[in-house]
């Protein structure tokens, strides 16, 4: 089978990723794990609709706290976004923090191949913190995509998911006869030795033609 589509969803801690990538997969959302450092990746087919056809693809959900676990390295949790073929960052409309941590990872994203949609969660809340006019000019400003969803209520959340899927190439998205994996967890167990080896990833020349994550 050949490499599937690889997409990176980026956020800070707490601000729905996890559920926004179940709403994809599975149309509803599940009790969220503890949160712990940790990347999760998913395989499965998707309808891409300007296509008109099931595409493979893989999602990497990076947690916020894999960025706090490395001690403040962004790094370590952009890494993942080098081999991407779209990166998605998260952020909560309600915490803002959050949007301040995803201008970060827009600043600090290196892959000139790569497309990046700006999705602002929880919508549906009240208290919003960062105005609808703040996030589009920061997609503005990083010539990126730029939707407002809500993850608990699936509202946007396929059509971000197809504004994500349009970005790629179409001879990266490829038809596999696959089962949909069980999500794949990369525990970093030990946060030092795990810095130490993503770094060593980070200053390789090799690392545009890396096939694979050092995780």
């Amino acid at each position: 089978m050949s490499q599937p589509a690889q997409l990176v969803f980026l956020s800070d801690y707490n601000v729905g990723t996890s559920t926004f990538v179940q709403r994809i997969i599975n149309g509803k959302v599940t009790e969220n794990s503890v949160g712990r450092a940790k990347v999760v990746r998913h395989t499965f087919n998707t309808h891409f609709q300007a296509l008109d056809r099931v595409v493979t693809v893989q999602v990497y959900d990076v947690e916020g706290n894999v960025y706090v676990a490395y001690g403040g390295d962004l790094n370590a949790a952009l890494v993942s976004c080098h081999r991407a073929h779209a990166i998605a960052v998260l952020y909560d409309v309600t915490n803002r923090s959050s949007f301040e941590y995803a201008q970060y990872c827009l600043d600090s994203i290196v892959n000139p191949r790569a497309i990046s949609l700006l999705i602002a969660n929880k919508i549906e809340r009240s208290q919003r913190k960062v105005s609808q006019k703040e996030g589009k000019l920061l997609a503005r400003i990083h010539q990126s995509r730029f939707i407002e969803i809500s993850a608990k209520t699936g509202q946007n959340v396929q059509e971000a998911f197809q504004i994500l899927l349009s970005t790629i190439p179409p001879k990266y998205l490829k038809s596999e006869k696959v089962t949909t994996e069980n999500a794949v967890e990369f525990t970093l167990k030990s946060p030092r030795r795990e810095k130490d080896k993503i770094n060593k990833f980070w200053k390789s020349p090799k690392k545009f033609q890396d096939t694979s994550f050092p995780f």
